[in-house]
């Protein structure tokens, strides 16, 4: 939990993805993931939280989701 002034916000895990970057981004090639061996898994697979947001103020309460998709 952080705050900012008197905002509160939590991260919340949304669920967990662990995909074929090439499947899941099918225009983008193999290849093109050489510069960013820290975004792949040993198995040339990405890990991803689905995230969203708990934010907290003025007795109010909001929850961003982070979103997937178009």
């Amino acid at each position: 939990m952080s705050w900012v002034g008197n905002v509160e916000i939590m991260s919340l895990s949304d669920g967990h993805l662990n995909f074929d970057p090439c499947a899941f981004f099918p225009s983008i090639d193999a290849g093109e993931w050489g510069p960013y061996p820290e975004a792949l898994t040993g198995e040339h697979r990405v890990d991803l939280n689905i995230g969203s947001f708990l934010v907290r103020s003025d007795g109010r309460t909001i929850l961003v989701d982070t979103g997937m998709g178009p």
